[in-house]
């Protein structure tokens, strides 16, 4: 159970992850496409009024033309190494970054800057953005469910087994009792051994879930993030990982304990 639970906590935090990064790279931002003119020229003639008419736009922070070599970056996962292309036509790219709150009428924009040059268009990241971070967030959700329905079921377990061993050592139970033992002294012995057994399966459910973790990273950082980012665990969210075995014996000392005395309440 901590094997399964692990890596779907793992994989909630990693959404989680990806999806701040997406959020702070791309909300607020536009991309301003610019096919290739007739001319480098023309083109960089036609870079030059878009620049200007974005910055002249009400709600525009910043806009700035990227570079032949930075397009390249962008086109590299699926291109190849378009700097040995020659003279194959590259679209100029335009980062447009708005002020916060502000909102622009992205058709009204793009039919403007179509006034410069046929085929310009613009790329409004947070259209798109809010439907994948919804998603996202769905996933998220069914990651953190299944981390809880295992967390019912293992205390569930916890809860029947107490119940199975008191059925087991009622006469040492009732001994205990007419020697003067307290409840709490009996609940003891039941959490203390289910702390043991709790940590000790924890730590055996961590060891896969670690190798799974560092063999996921290995893999994926051969990708070196050209298509999709590569899933990381932050240090602090290691640290959680890792805690999860002592997580598990403590919650299971703590269900052993009560269901120990709520029992003992109710027996003559």
């Amino acid at each position: 159970m901590v094997f399964m639970g692990a890596l779907a906590l793992a994989a909630a935090m990693m959404v989680d992850a990806a999806v701040d990064r997406w959020d702070r790279g791309l909300r607020g931002s536009l991309s301003v496409q610019i096919p290739p003119g007739p001319s480098e020229a023309a083109g960089e003639e036609a870079v030059a009024r878009v620049l200007e008419m974005l910055q002249a736009t009400p709600g525009v922070e910043s806009a700035r033309a990227l570079s032949r070599e930075e397009v390249g970056e962008l086109l590299e996962p699926w291109l190849g190494d378009v700097s040995q292309a020659g003279d194959l036509p590259i679209p100029r790219m335009i980062d447009v970054r708005v002020q916060p709150g502000a909102s622009l009428a992205v058709p009204a924009l793009e039919a403007r800057l179509r006034e410069v040059q046929e085929g310009i268009g613009v790329d409004d990241h947070e259209a798109w953005l809010q439907r994948l971070i919804d998603y996202a967030n769905a996933m998220k959700v069914v990651a953190l469910s299944v981390v809880a329905v295992i967390g019912a079921v293992g205390v569930l377990t916890v809860t029947f087994t107490t119940l199975t061993r008191m059925s087991i050592h009622r006469s040492v139970i009732d001994l205990l009792h007419l020697m003067g033992a307290t409840d709490r002294f009996v609940a003891w012995q039941f959490q203390s051994h289910a702390f043991r057994l709790g940590l000790g399966g924890g730590i055996l459910g961590l060891v896969p879930t670690l190798l799974c973790l560092w063999a996921l990273q290995e893999a994926s950082a051969e990708l070196g993030e050209l298509l999709i980012p590569v899933p990381t665990l932050t240090p602090t969210q290691w640290a959680v990982i890792a805690a999860l075995p002592l997580v598990t014996g403590i919650v299971a000392m703590l269900t052993a304990r009560y269901t120990v005395l709520f029992r003992l309440a109710r027996m003559p």
